[in-house]
């Protein structure tokens, strides 16, 4: 014969059981309903990914391609600026690595 407290204990075991088992199945079916979200957003991913490899790709272009014109044209058919980027660039980073040893400093 069974008691109350095995009744009860039953219960108590199986509601958490129940719980889960329709917790699962309705996530089983959301997964269903988001494969094709899922699929594009993946799609989505790798174009952005090839994107930014391309662009990356064309930029190394350009720059060779300005360097060859500029070794090509000769250094006094252009601007000041355009042949002291390259340094002014460098110093550009040397001041900031300075402010940014200075700043360490004062920490």
């Amino acid at each position: 014969m069974v008691t109350y407290a095995v009744y009860i204990a039953n219960i108590y075991f199986l509601c958490p059981l129940t719980l889960q088992e329709a917790i699962l199945e309705e996530q089983e079916s959301r997964k269903d309903d988001n494969i094709h979200l899922t699929r594009f957003l993946r799609v989505l991913a790798n174009f952005l990914v090839l994107c930014c490899l391309a662009g990356s790709g064309y930029l190394i272009y350009f720059v060779v391609r300005r360097s060859q014109k500029f070794a090509l044209d000769g250094l006094e058919n252009h601007s000041w600026w355009e042949r002291n980027e390259v340094a002014l660039r460098r110093s550009e980073r040397q001041g900031l690595k300075e402010t940014e040893r200075s700043v360490d400093e004062l920490f």
